[in-house]
């Protein structure tokens, strides 16, 4: 049982020492105690063995509290990073545990890596190292953006150092997975500390992130920033002393009316990639009517991309339509071609949906737009469930939003329109259904 309420704890534990510094023979007299509390059946006794871990800063405490970042309960979990996170501002355990980050990153030591980062210590030379042993890994590119999806549901200043430092690596402009995923963390932890973080990244970034980031300041602050970091920076300088974060629920009212940003859409998704493929079903079944409303919804979409865009277009049955070998900027003169071979598409074939599929991610873009009107009847894999099971790992680093449009999919709880909605929901996108 927990007989402190667990912010005192944390209080306790992120302040100084709150008991007489410890020595290791100090460890080694509470070790056995400590390791059958950390086993015991009860998270709160595992949380409460973690919190006295704490006052002992030596690095077989750390040992000690490692294996609790994968302990089953949520809430002993975050107590063991807190933990490790404290015990590493003493540079002896801070140097251990560079010393087994050195020596490569895994599943078990990723905590350190975590405790590292959203420690206060300069990190400078750890992202060094980082930015080294990332290079041509792509393992260490997923032991990252992990990371970041693991520590997105803390409300601690430390992830947000974490979040932040991840901004400051090679791979972050290069990888739009991980991009992603430290925009989705600093937009989920409302805290001060996320505000100016996510001010910096609005004058960086473009797409997607961008909407994402400016949408989200302009509602916490009731301003209309109209993707202008400056301003959003005068105003948080204006502002930062006293700011409470507001609840979702509790936005304050717009000041001014926000400045709502026009441009193209696709079957009622606002298209705000900068990048993008639409990816477009031209089998049998899609003969007549169907393929006529496709036509026409494509068509509108690509006549109103902004100039800065870029797109290409998949048409595909039992074979692949690939229109360019790469993007294409939208000119008036690519978006006229666009429109006369959309306008003279026939209908006939199977469904090879994740030859499609494969092909758009290749091309490494920032949205696929896929439109399908029945399952797949052939390719490389017919499966909906292989399919789905394929697709979510070859997209994590790429991180490309898949939004599906089911034509006359059939009920929400049938096959196929469950099969548009998981791909979608699990690459980033939305499923809009079509009857």
């Amino acid at each position: 049982m927990r007989f402190l309420p667990w912010l005192s704890g944390l209080a306790c534990l992120l302040a100084a020492p709150c008991l007489a510094a410890q020595k290791p023979a100090d460890l080694a007299r509470a070790r056995p105690v400590l390791e059958r509390q950390l086993r015991d059946p009860s998270a709160g006794n595992r949380q409460d063995a973690l919190d006295e871990l704490g006052k002992y800063r030596f690095p077989e405490a750390a040992q000690l509290a490692l294996p609790l970042t994968a302990d089953p309960d949520p809430r002993v979990r975050l107590t063991a990073f807190r933990t490790l996170a404290h015990l590493q501002e003493e540079p002896a355990v801070r140097a251990a545990m560079l010393k087994t980050l050195q020596a490569g990153i895994s599943e078990q030591t990723r905590p350190l890596l975590v405790a590292v980062l959203g420690g206060t210590a300069d990190a400078k030379t750890l992202l060094q190292s980082l930015n080294k042993s990332a290079k041509g890994q792509p393992v260490v590119l997923l032991h990252l953006l992990t990371m970041a999806e693991e520590i997105s549901t803390w409300s601690d200043p430390a992830a947000v150092r974490v979040l932040e430092r991840m901004t400051l690596l090679d791979a972050f402009p290069q990888t739009l997975g991980l991009r992603r995923a430290v925009v989705k963390g600093l937009l989920y932890i409302r805290l001060n500390e996320a505000v100016p973080v996510l001010i910096d990244l609005l004058g960086k970034l473009d797409g997607e992130l961008a909407f994402q980031i400016n949408d989200h300041l302009d509602k916490i602050s009731g301003e209309s920033f109209a993707f202008d970091a400056e301003s959003a920076r005068k105003w948080w300088q204006a502002n930062r002393e006293g700011y409470r974060y507001p609840s979702p629920t509790a936005l304050p009212a717009p000041r001014v009316p926000r400045v709502e940003v026009d441009g193209a859409s696709y079957y009622g998704m606002q298209i705000r990639a900068r990048h993008m493929i639409f990816v477009m079903d031209i089998s049998g079944s899609m003969a007549g009517a169907r393929l006529q409303h496709a036509k026409k919804e494509l068509v509108q979409a690509i006549q109103k991309l902004p100039s800065k865009s870029q797109f290409n277009l998949v048409f595909f049955n039992n074979k692949l339509h690939v229109w360019s070998p790469k993007l294409v900027e939208a000119t008036p003169e690519a978006k006229k071609q666009a429109v006369y071979l959309i306008e003279n598409l026939a209908a006939g074939g199977n469904t090879h949906t994740y030859d499609a599929l494969r092909v758009a991610l290749d091309l490494k873009v920032e949205h696929i737009y896929l439109l399908t009107d029945g399952q797949p009847t052939g390719g490389a894999i017919v499966q909906t469930d292989t399919i789905l099971a394929t697709i979510r790992p070859q997209n994590r680093l790429p991180g490309i939003a898949i939004s599906t449009i089911g034509l006359a999919p059939g009920p929400d709880s049938g096959p196929f329109s469950k099969f548009l909605q998981s791909l979608a929901d699990q690459n980033h996108g939305q499923y809009r259904k079509v009857e």
